[in-house]
């Protein structure tokens, strides 16, 4: 073929069709290179909310590779509201040597990176795009405080305005040129800055318990900490270790949510709930007393039957009532099953209307009361009968009693008598007239008051009459 051309037109037209291959060599060497663009998230840093990006291309397919020319290479921010300040921190493989300083440009929402192929002959470049990826510099920015910084970042293709303009070098007879490249494929860069970085938690322990018992909640969390969080409304901070417990005695059957969790990074996910349920916790019912009297400063057992189940550390106490019935106070108690014992106050008031009842504090229950019982009142005897006797007869007195039987009387006598019922009837046989009262009473439960005084007259003992006879002589007149 170049015979012939040389033959057809001689030198001059050789030098045209050498020119016209060299054309053709270095469009097809242009139409080669294919390449494809990418950014990938790097870094970020919570506490100085920034985040770095790579820039990277390759060649698109084997085969492809090329030297990278002078290109423009340019991007448009989609959420500058969320990510600003594009800073290079670090320039990668295309500037110094054969590159001049490779530059940033930030006109928002358009971000170019500028590329200067400097080479000059003679050239020994090598491919520099190849298959593999390769960063061309990495781009750092300010993420919104507060924000997850879920950013959009898109490449602009070739046939945006304005576009991104990828030359390659191509070297012929060390002579260089730069064509354009074909665009590939362009993966932009759609996600959250600190979507790796924003806490989760999860909230776990359903749970039954009795009144007054407490429940543990479980708070799982993830995240860069300190974490701060919120359940239930209540706010838990400084967050570092995971799980946090927190403990909680509701009074009613309660679920606990949580609201929110964060930190430095963003508000993150929650998730899970606890229910802690209130069961019932049984009841215990007071029973009656052996007696229906009960004596002040006494020691009495205090039986109770109940159908909840004591947990660890449980109590019993016995409650005391006032005359009425009601407002009931603690006594001390001995023993930690039924019966327990307990000691009636020594100065308690007397009454008809005292009640008992029986109380646990884990799980806290009150049991219902026992029947009213009474406190007596001390004893009183009241002496009367008071009598005229002849020497040697008998009188008898009546001593009217108050309190609890039996009791015991003692009469100014000294004699003590004893008695089931009232009133005491005192038989006395007294040598001569004696004025009686009550020197001390005492009845079941405690000592009381005498009163009255019965006087017994003893009439004095009367000698017989002697009858004398006297001889009387008298005269009748008669007128």
């Amino acid at each position: 073929m170049l015979d012939y051309l040389l033959k057809l037109t001689g030198k001059t037209s050789l030098l045209w069709v050498a020119f016209f291959l060299v054309f053709i060599s270095a469009e097809a060497l242009a139409q080669s290179g294919k390449y494809d663009l990418r950014l990938v998230q790097e870094s970020a840093d919570c506490a100085t909310r920034k985040v770095t990006f790579s820039a990277q291309i390759r060649a698109s397919e084997p085969g492809g590779e090329f030297i990278l020319g002078s290109s423009s290479i340019l991007l448009t921010n989609q959420t500058p509201q969320i990510l600003s300040n594009p800073v290079l921190t670090s320039i990668d493989h295309y500037s110094g040597g054969r590159y001049g300083t490779l530059t940033l440009s930030d006109q928002s929402p358009i971000i170019t990176l500028n590329i200067l192929y400097a080479g000059t002959a003679p050239f020994t470049d090598t491919m520099n795009v190849t298959t593999n990826w390769t960063s061309i510099a990495h781009i750092t920015f300010d993420v919104a405080n507060p924000s997850d910084g879920c950013y959009a970042l898109n490449w602009n293709g070739a046939d945006d305005f304005p576009g991104t303009d990828v030359l390659e070098v191509f070297i012929s007879a060390g002579i260089r040129d730069e064509v354009a490249t074909t665009p590939g494929t362009f993966n932009n860069a759609t996600s959250c800055a600190f979507a790796g970085l924003v806490p989760v938690a999860t909230i776990t322990g359903d749970t039954t318990i009795q009144a007054g018992q407490q429940a543990t909640l479980n708070v799982d969390f993830t995240g860069v900490a300190p974490i701060s969080l919120m359940v239930n409304g209540v706010a838990y901070n400084n967050l570092t270790q995971s799980p946090l417990q927190i403990p909680v005695s509701p009074t009613s059957t309660t679920t606990y949510t949580l609201g929110s969790v964060s930190n430095a990074c963003g508000v993150g996910t929650v998730s899970g709930s606890a229910t802690v349920t209130i069961s019932a916790p049984g009841t215990i019912s007071t029973l009656d007393l052996p007696s229906a009297t009960v004596c002040a400063g006494s020691t009495v057992p205090v039986s109770f039957t109940t159908t909840s189940t004591p947990d660890v550390g449980n109590v019993y106490k016995v409650q005391l009532s006032d005359a009425t019935g009601a407002n009931f106070t603690d006594l001390v108690t001995t023993g930690t099953a039924s019966p327990l014992t307990v000691t009636i106050p020594a100065g308690i008031a007397p009454g008809a209307g005292y009640r008992l009842r029986v109380v646990a504090s884990n799980p806290a229950v009150v049991g219902t009361p026992s029947a009213a019982f009474t406190i007596p009142a001390p004893p009183t005897a009241i002496l009367s009968g008071g009598s005229t006797i002849p020497v040697g007869g008998a009188a008898n007195l009546s001593v009217q009693l108050t309190g609890t039987s039996p009791w015991k009387v003692t009469l100014s006598n000294a004699v003590e008598y004893t008695s089931q019922a009232s009133p005491l009837v005192i038989n006395v046989s007294p040598a001569s007239t004696t004025s009686y009262t009550v020197s001390s009473v005492m009845d079941a439960c405690t000592t009381g008051t005498g009163s009255g005084v019965a006087q017994v007259v003893v009439l004095p003992d009367v000698e017989p009459c002697k009858t004398i006879c006297v001889p009387v002589s008298f005269v009748i007149v008669k007128r």
